[in-house]
């Protein structure tokens, strides 16, 4: 993409699910990208089980709109005490979100990640450098030099990239390299992880909603896809963890909901969740995503989801980059941006974490403080872009409103800078304003041509300029104020210099 010396635009450490979204983002932009990571093959358990509907709004860019056919459609949520009795539910709706797709989906990771593997293998902007190790990194302020070992062999080389993300987990080493301190927000909880499949659906356990018995012994069950689950048993503090990672152990844990020679365990290990997100996500040429850069306990199920926020944020800033259209600068609005918003996910997760836990010792919840509980529906994030201007539905995300003849919106303008406004408001600007959406690549799309809807009158504006990301740039009311919007995106992001 770039001129430069470097072997390539983007290194890639990581190949979880932010990495390969993340190297996928970057490849359809034609950006030269390298992945590097350990494992030749995909782990063949699962970590993340449940996405959202953004999330699927990513996944749509590179598609696997299909996959969606296979994943598990959740119906809700309950918390039920050990005797089975129901202590609360919620529904989940089973119409499509906003964001054109269905509110919450269990799916397979290893398959999941199989697939994203593929794409990039036959990707011409994509080298894959699987079943290497990351040894060692340098930064000389023009490019940075990766030190890798092929675990097989121990055979050494060297290659060179413009920019570096480590996307490479909770013992990222390039966090390590980079910046290693963490702000621990006092998460950490055990829990024994069973994954089953099952010869026959669990005695009084939903297949379609996510269940969470409290007692002394709490636990989580969460179908994956059919015939598989996931139990998650808290452990307390002075439990021993070979004790409970024992087969014997395991089966009488299970006992009460299925009989031993009914399932084939797939899993069994105690995990250590944290509650923690890195100081510093980006120095110099190398940035940190995904669990890299934060990690919360799996109460939300966001821990996966806000890795691929931080990759869609990513991706068109470094594409613009190294195309030269945008200044290094750009990239020093990841961090403001994606730290907040998943720290809010973190706390939230964390005070989810200790109510079970409280439940089952038989104390009372911890009183959240004013501000503390997350709002669960796409919270908006602090946009860092955009100068100093108070732009109207900054940092909300946008819809997804589907065009007349049913396609979804994405699908129709890909990873770009997107327009919806009536006609009149489109047409009625100046020449200099389309010019620069020729220049900085905005796609106009008419409201007349999408089906109907009554987001924009909801929120008092006529039109949205959105990101690639698919968060609100600003909201506007007029021809005028969408040519002001227009000025305010290409000094702040493209560093064009505007006449009076």
């Amino acid at each position: 993409m770039t001129e430069s010396a470097a072997d390539y635009d983007v290194a890639v450490v990581g190949a979880g699910p932010t990495g390969l979204a993340l190297a996928n983002l970057l490849a359809a932009q034609d950006v030269r990208v390298v992945l590097i990571d350990p494992n030749k093959i995909v782990c063949q358990h699962p970590r993340a089980s449940h996405l959202d509907d953004e999330t699927m709004r990513t996944f749509q860019q590179f598609g696997l709109s299909e996959a969606q056919q296979g994943y598990l459609v959740m119906d809700g949520y309950q918390i039920m005490n050990q005797d089975g009795k129901l202590l609360f539910s919620w529904e989940i709706s089973d119409g499509e979100t906003d964001q054109a797709w269905l509110s919450d989906y269990m799916f397979f990771q290893p398959d999941f990640e199989a697939a994203l593997r593929g794409r990039l293998a036959t990707s011409k902007n994509v080298d894959l450098l699987l079943g290497w190790d990351l040894v060692d990194l340098a930064d000389d302020g023009t490019a940075v030099t990766l030190d890798v070992r092929q675990r097989r062999s121990d055979a050494e080389k060297s290659v060179t990239a413009a920019f570096v993300v480590g996307c490479d987990g909770a013992n990222s080493f390039v966090r390590q390299r980079l910046a290693p301190d963490l702000v621990d927000f006092d998460g950490d909880e055990r829990s024994l992880i069973i994954d089953v499949v099952k010869f026959k659906p669990a005695a009084g356990l939903s297949e379609t909603i996510g269940t969470i018995v409290s007692g002394t012994r709490p636990f989580t069950h969460m179908p994956i896809v059919a015939p598989m689950s996931r139990f998650e048993f808290m452990l307390l503090a002075d439990e021993d963890r070979e004790t409970y990672e024992d087969p014997a152990m395991v089966y009488s844990l299970l006992e009460p909901w299925m009989e031993p020679g009914s399932y084939r365990i797939t899993r069994s290990d105690v995990y250590l969740w944290h509650a923690c997100v890195a100081a510093k996500w980006r120095v110099g040429r190398v940035l940190l995503a995904g669990d890299a850069a934060h990690q919360m306990p799996p109460m939300l199920g966001q821990g996966m989801c806000s890795g691929i926020r931080d990759a869609a944020n990513l991706a068109w800033k470094l594409a613009l980059v190294l195309r030269g259209t945008a200044g290094d600068g750009l990239l020093d609005s990841y961090e403001p941006e994606r730290a907040p918003h998943v720290r809010e996910m973190v706390v939230e997760s964390t005070r989810l974490a200790k109510n079970i836990a409280a439940l089952g010792q038989g104390q009372a919840p911890p009183k959240e403080a004013d501000g503390e509980v997350a709002d669960k529906a796409h919270p908006p994030i602090e946009p860092a872009i955009g100068g100093d201007a108070d732009l109207p539905m900054a940092g909300q995300l946008a819809p997804q409103p589907r065009l007349r003849d049913g396609r979804r919106l994405d699908d129709a303008v890909g990873f770009v800078f997107t327009l919806l406004a009536p006609g009149e408001v489109l047409g009625g600007v100046d020449e200099s304003t389309r010019q620069r959406w020729k220049r900085m690549g905005v796609v106009p799309v008419r409201v007349e041509d999408l089906e109907p809807s009554d987001w924009l009158d909801t929120h008092q504006v006529t039109g949205i300029l959105v990101r690639p990301d698919r968060y609100v740039f600003a909201g506007f009311r007029s021809a005028e104020e969408l040519e002001t919007v227009t000025r305010h995106l290409s000094v702040s992001v493209f560093e064009e210099e505007i006449q009076q």
